[in-house]
């Protein structure tokens, strides 16, 4: 089945949108959990750069 360009642009805006949701979903429950926290340290896996993992989640320092 052949796609168009007007398809493509809106299954792309529409994965952008749910990709939205989902990390407000996440941002959301966090914060329910981790009242202090302020954002998720990632790292990335040594053997397939596309994989990211989760390294810790971090509040504010008390410096700032």
């Amino acid at each position: 089945m052949r796609s168009t360009v007007d398809h493509f642009t809106t299954a792309e805006a529409v994965a952008l949108d749910q990709a939205r949701g989902l990390a407000r979903t996440i941002a959301d429950t966090l914060t329910v959990i981790y009242q202090s926290a302020a954002y998720l340290a990632l790292e990335r896996d040594e053997d397939d750069a596309d994989v990211l993992w989760l390294h810790s989640i971090r509040d504010v320092p008390a410096w700032s």
